[in-house]
């Protein structure tokens, strides 16, 4: 579950395959993240999965205070898997 404080979102695509994005905090590496996502990946498709499409991103998390506002850049991946039939 993606909350604002990092997690993963994917749902099925009409083709059949899926799209996960998995998005850390700010004590996360994009590498660390890409670990959690192909994990996620792995939890979709039991039987291996093809990737069809991976992208780095990142999430910028604003807290507005009230003295300032400050901004904060989060690693994100995101991408379309194909699962493997058996």
């Amino acid at each position: 579950m993606l909350t604002s404080s990092g997690g993963y979102e994917d749902k099925l695509l009409e083709n059949g395959n899926y799209w996960v994005k998995y998005q850390g905090d700010g004590s996360q590496t994009y590498e660390g993240v890409l670990e959690y996502w192909k994990r996620r990946a792995s939890e979709l498709c039991s039987e291996g999965y093809e990737t069809l499409r991976l992208e780095k991103d990142f999430f910028v998390n604003t807290n507005y205070g009230t003295a300032a506002t400050t901004y904060h850049t989060w690693p994100s991946w995101d991408g379309e898997i194909k699962c493997n039939k058996i």
